[in-house]
């Protein structure tokens, strides 16, 4: 029966670091505030520097999944998937054609030679996608 709790202890357990971390960096953004207000009440003024040293200025947005993916991405996709398919439409042409020539089992090498084919078309279409900058070959 004990075996029985160990999921629930697992997950009291991660509630118990998640609950943890977010109450330890409220705290820590809690003193801050409370330094700038005992300095303010103490000097009459806010030091920008002292400011700046407890709430540095955020850094940039992380780029959202739906953002348009860097230059030279698709042709490099594309590169790599025809080389997968193109290799894929090889290895079984060559296991299909050697019982092709003994008995003419037609569709397995049709299969293999549409995918050879298919490989082909996504190489040839990465000449065609943008290049990135710093591409040294012509599109």
């Amino acid at each position: 029966m004990m075996m029985g709790f160990g999921w629930a202890a697992f997950w009291i357990a991660l509630a118990a670091v998640i609950v943890s971390g977010r109450w330890y960096k409220a705290r820590c953004q809690a003193l801050k505030y409370d330094a700038i207000v005992r300095l303010a009440e103490k000097t009459g003024r806010i030091d920008e520097e002292q400011f700046k040293l407890l709430f540095p200025p955020p850094g940039p947005l992380p780029s959202h999944w739906f953002a348009p993916p860097p230059a030279g991405q698709g042709r490099m996709v594309l590169r790599v998937f025809g080389t997968i398919v193109l290799a894929v439409g090889l290895g079984l042409m060559t296991v299909f054609l050697i019982p092709w020539l003994q008995d003419s089992s037609v569709p397995g090498v049709a299969l293999a030679v549409v995918l050879a084919f298919f490989g082909v078309g996504l190489f040839v279409a990465s000449r065609f996608a943008p290049s990135a900058r710093g591409d040294r070959e012509a599109p």
